[in-house]
């Protein structure tokens, strides 16, 4: 995260609504689910992560080109993940899954922590749910690592119908087992 802070940063400034530069502050954090977010991480595990932001709307501050901040931190996300996923002599580092993002695959790489709420109460599958048991904050903004805990905790206590949760979860494995 800060390698690629720092590049962004060099070319577009910070977001507007930021006073610092420190990562502790940043607007942006990184949530890892699966093996990384469990600390079972081994050889050829990819790693699952989400992107979140509090950005408003506006503008970088503080370099020559200014940019929106919410594609400043798109910016970043992709840096991320260009770095994660790097091409070495050995192979690739690592297969970076974003799959877990509001939209999956085809969802915006960075989310607002208020629309990645939203999602996870209103959109998310049985198995989205089931994920957060295993993610955790790995970097970024504290204060967005607190939100994050709250809306996570409160997800994870809902009242679910059991016989309606049985059955998803029987039908996730079915399909997982069709795979």
């Amino acid at each position: 995260l800060q390698i690629s802070w720092d590049i962004v940063f060099q070319k577009y400034g910070i977001p507007g609504n930021l006073s610092c530069e420190t990562l502790d502050h940043c607007g942006f954090a990184i949530i890892a689910y699966g093996k990384v977010g469990g600390l079972e991480m081994g050889y050829k595990s990819d790693i699952d992560i989400v992107f979140l932001h509090t950005a408003d709307s506006g503008m970088t501050k503080g370099k020559e080109k200014s940019i929106e901040t919410i594609r400043f931190y798109s910016n970043l996300g992709q840096r991320i993940i260009n770095a994660l996923t790097m091409h070495t002599s050995a192979g690739t580092l690592y297969g970076a899954d974003m799959r877990l993002r509001p939209g999956g695959d085809s969802g915006m790489i960075v989310s607002h922590i208020e629309a990645f709420e939203e999602y996870l109460k209103k959109d998310a599958w049985t198995w989205e749910h089931q994920a957060l048991i295993r993610a955790r904050f790995i970097c970024g903004d504290k204060t967005l690592c607190k939100k994050f805990e709250k809306i996570r905790k409160n997800i994870l206590i809902e009242k679910r119908d059991d016989r309606i949760l049985k059955k998803e979860v029987h039908d996730m494995r079915e399909r997982m087992r069709e795979d």
